[in-house]
């Protein structure tokens, strides 16, 4: 558990992450662009990086971007970062978003494991207008069912076979023009409320 809180105290000095003091918790609270990952393609890139997005900020704690496509993605910052570093998938599973759109849309996500392996979560998050928290047990999600590796793994799981999670992309889909704002995203060990 020491090693665990290390790595999180190093991956905050690295990423602008945050750890909270009661749960193990992984926040990404956008007061800055480091939230964002560069560009996979380009990983020297500075950070930042919304596909198909434009004005990106981070203003007031909130990452704000318009869409140019019906389908924009970004990559948190956090494993990246630090190199060899995961998350363990069976703690933090619980997936928290605060999120505002002017518009119905959905969410989905990916998460990428040590081994290369790449897999998206297989049902959108359906969000709705306004300012709305959203919570899912990636637990009880299966992943996966439509990318698949050249090696013809189906990982059904969060986390796949290693139960290690080492990033996370944020896809939104609204149409063209619509401004979303992200206030957090947070990855945890234990549903809100709970103790």
């Amino acid at each position: 558990m020491i090693d665990l809180v290390k790595k999180l105290l190093i991956l905050c000095w690295v990423a602008g992450v945050v750890v909270a003091a009661n749960a193990a918790e992984v926040v990404w609270d956008f007061e800055s662009l480091q939230n964002v990952a560069p560009p996979s393609w380009a990983p020297k890139s500075p950070t930042g990086h919304v596909s198909e997005a434009e004005d990106i900020a981070c203003e007031n704690g909130s990452l704000t971007f318009t869409s140019k496509k019906p389908h924009c993605y970004f990559w948190l910052n956090f494993a990246e970062t630090v190199e060899g570093t995961a998350f363990d998938a069976k703690q933090f599973h619980f997936l928290k978003i605060r999120f505002q759109s002017p518009a119905p849309g959905k969410i989905t996500l990916f998460y990428s494991s040590p081994d290369g392996e790449m897999a998206n979560m297989d049902s959108a998050i359906e969000v709705v207008e306004g300012w709305n928290e959203y919570e899912i047990d990636l637990q009880d999600m299966t992943f996966g069912r439509e990318v698949h590796s050249p090696e013809g793994k189906n990982y059904e799981r969060w986390g796949g076979d290693l139960q290690q999670v080492k990033g996370l992309r944020i896809d939104t889909w609204f149409p063209a023009d619509t401004t979303v704002k992200f206030d957090y995203i947070k990855l945890s060990d234990e549903k809100v409320g709970q103790k």
